[in-house]
């Protein structure tokens, strides 16, 4: 492998760099065939490579393009297949300055077909940035959808030692297959909570196909991660649920697909049907989002009626709403009672003037 970076000819790098930017195909593939070696090419100060930019450009060509270099030139300069195939892995996972792989960036950027690309190359989704953020955490908090359900299409096998003290809430099946749709990100945040905060509704689905906790709950920021961390990503109340960051954000499309897929798991638990166990066994009921409240006290309907959120949003965070009456085809009575909407509305009068006299302490902190 050494051998290869080293027959690695940095001065045309630039040169192929700036025919990316510029969208000159025939530059690059003139270039590229020319000296092989150049699919190795990393810049000095950022470690940015010619796969980081392809990925962030969406070109799925030239990635493909780079990758088959970075093959030939492995074999023909590296003693055996397993060290070009060494070599090749660590140009796909290789990461910038920030932390950032060429997988992380089309991910980004909402480049599915790039990402699948270099999925199907043999790039690591599990690799994580200095803040411990992965492709699907970026995936989730931009919003694309396609980007989540490509990193989900299939589990990852891990071979040899797991190098994954880092990662936590991952599930791992018998066949030794890595589930990593709830991972979470320095500050304790899951994908599904950086869709809901923000208000993905698309990213929120695709994620909640894949098996997302509706009812994880965000941990507290590592105390060798904070400030840094918090800067750079929106701050979550501590123990709060998804629902809770999606009713702050007022976003209807997100607490709809939250409610729902927690009364279709609470249905198919009491059941016995989709959602029961393996051997016939019924599975472990799901805690109530609605019911869960943040390290201040507060449950998603406080934080709804605090935060002035939709009517709808308030009658589906109700927690005497029936399971059956959370999903689409419900036949039955929806609208509460006036006695309940009077409550609601005079607790969160109560709440906001507790708030605005400084009593209460706010759901953010």
């Amino acid at each position: 492998m050494g051998a290869v970076n080293s027959c690695a000819a940095h001065h045309g790098g630039g040169y192929l760099l700036q025919a990316i930017t510029n969208g000159d195909d025939l530059a690059f593939r003139r270039a590229l065939s020319q000296q092989p070696s150049l699919a190795f090419w990393s810049n000095i100060v950022s470690r940015k490579t010619l796969l980081h930019a392809a990925a962030a450009v969406g070109r799925r060509d030239l990635v493909k393009m780079l990758i088959m270099a970075a093959h030939y030139h492995a074999a023909r300069h590296c003693r055996c297949e397993a060290d070009a195939q060494v070599a090749v892995r660590a140009l796909l996972n290789r990461a910038t300055t920030h932390g950032l792989t060429a997988l992380m960036v089309a991910c980004r950027r909402g480049h599915a077909d790039v990402a699948a690309a270099l999925l199907g190359a043999g790039a690591d989704p599990l690799l994580a940035d200095r803040h411990e953020h992965t492709c699907l955490h970026y995936a989730a908090l931009f919003g694309w959808a396609n980007c989540v359900a490509a990193l989900l299409e299939g589990a990852v096998r891990l071979g040899g030692a797991a190098p994954l003290t880092w990662l936590k809430d991952v599930r791992m099946d018998a066949a030794g297959l890595v589930r990593y749709v709830d991972a979470r990100a320095a500050p304790g945040l899951t994908p599904l909570h950086l869709a809901a905060m923000h208000g993905r509704a698309a990213a929120v689905a695709a994620l909640l196909a894949a098996g997302a906790d509706v009812a994880a709950r965000v941990g507290g920021v590592p105390p060798a991660l904070r400030g840094e961390a918090a800067a750079r990503w929106p701050p979550a109340p501590a123990d709060a649920a998804p629902v809770h960051l999606a009713a702050a954000a007022n976003s209807v499309p997100v607490v709809r697909l939250l409610m729902e897929a927690w009364a279709q798991r609470e249905l198919a638990t009491r059941g016995g049907g989709a959602g029961a166990g393996a051997r016939g066994a019924p599975a472990a009921r799901a805690a109530d989002p609605r019911q869960m409240r943040t390290w201040s006290g507060l449950r998603p309907v406080d934080i709804a009626l605090t935060s002035g959120a939709a009517p709808s949003i308030v009658r589906m965070l109700e927690v005497d709403v029936p399971p059956e009456a959370l999903l689409p085809h419900y036949c039955g009575e929806r609208v509460p009672k006036l006695a309940r909407l009077a409550a609601a509305a005079h607790r969160g009068l109560l709440l906001r003037n507790l708030a605005r006299a400084g009593a209460g302490q706010r759901w953010r902190h």
